[in-house]
């Protein structure tokens, strides 16, 4: 009988997942869009389609109050500013390990190093993190390329397509060390690519006919083809159950991996009609074999306390000390920005959640730690505002007259005067940033308000009063241009502006 062993780490990664459950979950009236396919799988493109959801390559034709979903490959920072200038809808379905290389780029940039992008030059995720370098990027895809370059006496930054082969991306860092005068290089290939394509290289060591599933144009599934069939010769691409080949019935072993762009749904597909082919008749898919069990100890809505024994790219298993494992869905841990899921769900940690379900029909305990956050968050919430202690929040909407921020899944509200100490006339940069306030109002759940400037204002307070305790005439002080006058330079010394006359500056 031929054994069929299915990769662990197959099909959507966390950032593709919810890219298109955002696009599924869309209740909109008017148009709506996606800036590009949203994902390399025609399955999932055309049922968009039949959701009225289009894909486009440009901004033409786009009007005031189309709504546009930004794919999970992300996109520049010029394409972005234009898309808020027709004053679009935006939903920004950015996978977040593309964000923080973004975010890498831009900075390094400003900073005035060279960026150096590791990648394929035509693939959108590239296209798209060169757009916050204004397009200026050496992208290179392999040690030729490198190695052709001339010797640069500059600081070269070094990212990553977030799908390139780790073993590949070293080997021309190594080349780029003696092409320029300092490399400061970036791990930035997705947590859940390397998982993937180590487990498909060890998994086609093991079996006889290696099965990858997704997109043709799939550049994170070209890439486990190509690892598949250094190791097995009998490796086969292909998008779905009906292009599976013929196999030969002397093999005993067949393994299945699936690219980030494969819906579950497709592997299964995949899985039976192979089972079909093995049997001659149905049968049940392997993998997804439920255990039938009653969790009797367990309730629903009851608060659970376990250790996390390992995470996917859709799931946190959890250990309840029961006979079923738990399960958090990664998505609820996506709303953080600084999230990094190797640092916060290492195996051991403790971690609280909410039962929703006792049997999710896979034999797993459906748990939810956002809900938890939500009930334990509002409580930390009120301990912060009767002793008016400053909270870290994550800004998740501008709405008219301020924006919403999330603080442990309760909603905050923060009036346009209160963001910070200064006239603000467009809120969108803040969103997705991480800010402080202090609670200033507290009705009742569902009446939160909070404050920025309140802090700002303290802490310039406390800085000014500081300088002028030790404030010395004569003594030399190092601060920051403000602004320019025909008459002078305004300096902020920490807290006091400081003119310096046009008489008394110097031009070298």
């Amino acid at each position: 009988m031929m054994e069929i062993k299915v990769a662990k780490y197959a099909g959507f990664c966390f950032g593709v997942d919810k890219a298109v459950k955002t696009s599924f979950e869309l209740n909109y009236d008017g148009n709506k869009y996606t800036m590009g396919e949203l994902i390399h799988n025609r399955n999932v493109i055309e049922q968009l389609e039949k959701k009225g959801i289009k894909a486009i390559n440009n901004l033409d034709g786009l009007k005031e109050g189309d709504c546009v979903i930004i794919r999970a490959h992300g996109i520049g920072e010029k394409l972005y500013n234009d898309l808020k200038s027709l004053n679009v809808r935006i939903l920004d379905a950015t996978c977040p390990y593309v964000k923080r290389i973004h975010e890498i780029v831009k900075k390094e940039y400003e900073a005035g190093n060279k960026i150096v992008i590791v990648g394929d030059s035509e693939h959108p995720e590239v296209i798209g993190i060169n757009g916050w370098c204004e397009g200026k990027a050496l992208i290179i895809s392999n040690e030729y390329e490198a190695e052709q370059l001339p010797y640069c006496d500059e600081k070269a930054v070094v990212v990553s397509q977030t799908t390139f082969k780790r073993a590949k991306y070293e080997d021309i860092c190594e080349v780029l060390k003696k092409k320029f005068a300092f490399v400061l290089k970036f791990d930035t290939i997705c947590n859940a690519t390397v998982q993937r394509q180590s487990e498909a290289e060890k998994l086609s060591r093991e079996v006889d006919v290696m099965i990858v599933i997704g997109g043709k144009n799939s550049s994170n599934t070209q890439k486990l083809f190509e690892i598949c069939k250094e190791n097995c010769s009998e490796t086969y691409l292909i998008e779905n159950a009906d292009e599976l080949p013929l196999l030969d019935k002397n093999a005993r072993t067949v393994g299945i991996t699936a690219g980030a762009s494969t819906p579950e749904k497709v592997i299964k597909e995949v899985i039976f009609h192979m089972e079909e082919m093995i049997n001659g008749h149905e049968g049940e898919i392997n993998f997804s074999e439920a255990l039938e069990m009653t969790m009797t100890e367990l309730k629903t809505n009851e608060i659970v306390k376990g250790k996390i024994i390992g995470y996917n790219n859709n799931d946190v298993f959890v250990d309840l000390g029961y006979k079923a494992d738990g399960l958090i869905p990664m998505e609820e841990f996506l709303d953080d920005p600084d999230f990094d899921p190797e640092k916060e769900l290492k195996t051991g940690n403790e971690i609280e959640a909410l039962i929703v379900k006792i049997n999710d029909g896979e034999g797993n305990v459906a748990l939810s730690k956002k809900k938890v956050d939500s009930i334990r968050g509002f409580e930390l919430v009120e301990e912060a505002f009767k002793n008016k202690t400053p909270i870290d929040v994550v800004i998740k909407e501008i709405v008219k007259g301020g924006a919403v921020a999330d603080y442990k899944g309760v909603r905050i509200f923060i009036p346009a005067s209160q963001i910070s100490d200064r006239f603000v006339k467009d809120l969108e940069p803040y969103k997705g940033k991480k800010v402080k306030l202090v609670i200033t109002e507290m009705a009742n759940r569902r009446r939160v308000v909070g404050s920025c400037r309140a802090i700002i204002e303290a802490e310039k307070e406390a800085k000014s009063e500081a300088f002028w305790n030790e404030v010395e005439i004569g003594k030399e002080y190092t601060g920051t241009v403000k602004s320019i006058t025909n008459f002078g330079v305004f300096v902020d010394l920490g807290g006091v502006d400081g003119l310096i006359h046009v008489s008394e500056l110097s031009w070298k």
